[in-house]
């Protein structure tokens, strides 16, 4: 098998996840760094032993480097992208593929111009809970059509917790100003929108809500929003519910609806996330009217021995994060087309790019009439008294 050389270019937050999982996949080999901030880059070498390259340039002209890892923020994503692919290094870009689909367009224009490819993060569709949903999403004698899903990204009430102080295996602090501005769809809707386009095909129709309901001067500045609802519509006709916020407890998963069965999967950040099957049945099989449906006790699917993750540090997220520098590689190995490839991140990112229009106000009705609350029946003093 041969071994294919790989450089970051970034030494921030994220890269910790990328070093500590490469070792996973022997048909890639990290050959060096670079960071703009040279401490940065002494400080993963010493948890990471690897060569500091002087300058990114320098890393694209290195004949040995095969893979380019780019792991700067996501301003810098599509500049860095383009110079390597002109230099003829492949690419894996953490998401989103750029900022703007413009952007997106021109770097699968050069990456077929000078015949390399170009693949974007996140590989999370590779895991092996992710696998499991889509071999049981085949089984249509099984499980029927697929009628809709509950998609959650929701990474928990970040603003209560200490994420000032938040840290890395190199020391490097969470960049939180950054995840803020950006808001909680670009920096979180991925996951689930690329997932769900590997099960159902590429989305066809959008519609959203998104909100930011937390003073910015809690985030430190402008900020993009920290909750979002959007139904998504898929050419296949499935409809998704997705959910995605950054202020309530963390919830990330998915249940798909159809016709015979319920699947769901409790996380998508958990490469070997529990993923379980329930089938409808009659509630009342003795009687012969008034019957309603319930669901079967839930059958835990087993997963691929193959692709089970054995995550080597301790997080909010159980992810392999070189998988998808692994799949390029055997992509690259094999003359194939990444399944994580430029074309379907510029699908992704126009999703991202209709959810996010949907700015506070657009597409509302307002209401005329009013709705009088009725006071409770308990009094309030034995509620409080039953929660204190």
């Amino acid at each position: 098998m041969r071994k294919y050389h790989v450089a970051f270019i970034g030494c921030g937050y994220v890269s910790s996840f990328y070093a500590l999982t490469i070792s996973n996949h022997p048909n890639i080999q990290l050959a060096g760094v670079f960071d703009i901030n040279r401490d940065r880059a002494e400080k993963f070498i010493e948890n990471f032993p690897t060569k500091i390259y002087s300058s990114y340039q320098d890393i694209l002209l290195d004949k040995s480097i095969d893979i380019v890892v780019n792991l700067t923020d996501i301003p810098n994503h599509y500049e860095v992208s383009k110079n390597a692919l002109k230099q003829g290094k492949h690419v894996y870009s953490e998401k989103p593929i750029a900022e703007t689909i413009d952007q997106a367009h021109d770097l699968i224009v050069t990456s077929k111009q000078y015949n390399v490819q170009l693949s974007v993060a996140p590989c999370n569709l590779l895991s092996a809970s992710s696998q499991a949903v889509a071999n049981i999403l085949k089984s249509k004698s099984l499980i029927g059509p697929t009628r809709l899903v509950y998609a959650n990204i929701d990474d928990g009430p970040i603003y209560k917790m200490d994420y000032q102080n938040w840290i890395s295996k190199t020391g490097v602090p969470w960049p939180y100003k950054e995840e803020f501005q950006m808001g909680c769809v670009r920096e979180h809707a991925e996951y689930y929108i690329g997932l769900l386009c590997s099960f159902f095909g590429s989305a066809a129709e959008v519609c959203s809500m998104t909100y930011r309901l937390i003073d910015s001067n809690l985030y430190h500045g402008k900020n993009g929003p920290d909750f979002s609802v959007s139904c998504i519509r898929f050419e296949n006709g499935t409809l998704a519910r997705l959910n995605c916020c950054s202020m309530i407890p963390g919830d990330r998963s998915i249940s798909i609806f159809c016709e015979k069965a319920v699947i769901r999967m409790q996380d998508c950040w958990d490469y070997n996330s529990d993923v379980w099957i329930q089938k409808y049945t009659f509630s009342n099989p003795r009687e012969g009217k008034n019957q309603h449906l319930s669901l079967t006790t839930p059958k835990k699917i087993p997963l691929s021995e193959e692709l089970n993750f054995h995550s080597p540090y301790l997080d909010s997220h159980q992810m392999d994060f070189s998988r998808g520098i692994s799949e390029i590689a055997q992509s690259i190995a094999k003359g194939k087309n990444s399944l994580l490839n430029a074309q379907n991140a510029l699908h992704i990112l126009e999703v991202i790019e209709a959810i996010e229009n949907a700015k506070e106000g657009m597409h509302k009705t307002v209401i005329s009439s009013k709705f009088h609350r009725m006071q409770p029946y308990t009094p309030i003093t034995r509620v409080v008294e039953c929660i204190i």
